[in-house]
């Protein structure tokens, strides 16, 4: 063997060492970027439209992770009231960099001219939940609908009726006119205007949902979203569902029906009260 080749085999272990020797250097996570609330009592809302119900506001100089960039909207998780982690969604207007830049949004695409309120239809499904929102596409086995939480596509064979969301010149409210005699004693009429509220106020009495068996069996977990009015004295009025989930909309309708709050009051009257409620089914393994 040439004095070349002993040479090359001689420094190959240490060539050899250098590479098996060299420090992993491991990959750190990349940290969110973090915005502030630089308007009092922001709202979240629940999907990023002026549209869509409010579930919460957040107070002045409240710090938050985004979560991702959705337009003049950003995205977050929030706690709510009884400790569940929810999306949410914030204008961007509302909120300035902490510490790191926020995302920068995508460019704006062109998006089809809205349609009138007039155009928003309730589709009741046969399992008894419904949606609301606008039908912008329609096959003979299905419909595609724009709502508050996105596009959905319902199977025909699931809907039990259409019909139109917006009210009829009949069904409108007419406006309420002050007692006469309630005038003539010096007493003011109880004022039945009702209050809408960012977050629910102190529950007295809950009620937990059961979770449905063929839900439970087939592993269906997920947040439903419910408005709540409650009246006078804090007792539940009417439910009706934000975001559904129809496997588990009944249960969330029928606990939250149990509900008992603190009443509302509002220059020293009890008053009719409405806000949002999000209800957790999730399966512990």
């Amino acid at each position: 063997m040439g004095e070349r080749s002993r040479s090359v085999l001689g420094i190959f272990p240490f060539l050899l060492a250098g590479f098996v020797l060299l420090p992993a250097t491991p990959l750190s996570p990349q940290a969110k970027a973090k915005v502030k609330v630089v308007k009092k009592d922001a709202a979240v809302r629940v999907a990023p439209s002026v549209t869509a119900s409010v579930f919460r506001t957040l107070p002045l100089g409240t710090v938050l992770e985004v979560e991702e960039s959705a337009g003049d909207w950003v995205k977050i998780a929030v706690t709510s009231e009884i400790g569940i982690k929810v999306d949410g969604y914030l204008r961007r207007e509302d909120v300035e960099a902490a510490g790191a830049d926020p995302p920068q949004p995508p460019p704006k695409e062109k998006t089809p001219p809205k349609k009138d309120e007039a155009d928003r239809k309730i589709i009741r499904l046969k399992d008894g939940s419904q949606i609301t929102g606008i039908i912008i596409k329609e096959t003979p086995h299905s419909l595609d609908i724009d709502t508050d939480f996105g596009k959905l596509s319902i199977q025909r064979e699931k809907i039990a009726e259409i019909q139109s969301a917006a009210p009829s010149e009949t069904e409108k409210p007419q406006a309420k006119l002050p007692d006469p005699a309630a005038k003539e004693a010096g007493e003011k009429p109880a004022s039945t205007t009702e209050v809408r509220l960012g977050t629910p106020p102190k529950l007295k009495k809950r009620v937990p949902p059961q979770y449905p068996a063929l839900a439970f069996s087939r592993k269906v977990e997920g947040i439903v979203i419910l408005e709540v009015k409650i009246d006078t004295q804090g007792k539940v009025k009417a439910v009706k569902v934000l975001r559904s989930i129809a496997a588990l909309d009944k249960a969330a309708v029928k606990a939250v029906e149990q509900w008992v709050y603190e009443p509302v009051v509002v220059e020293g009257r009890p008053r009719e009260a409405v806000f949002t409620v999000p209800v957790d089914f999730k399966i512990n393994t």
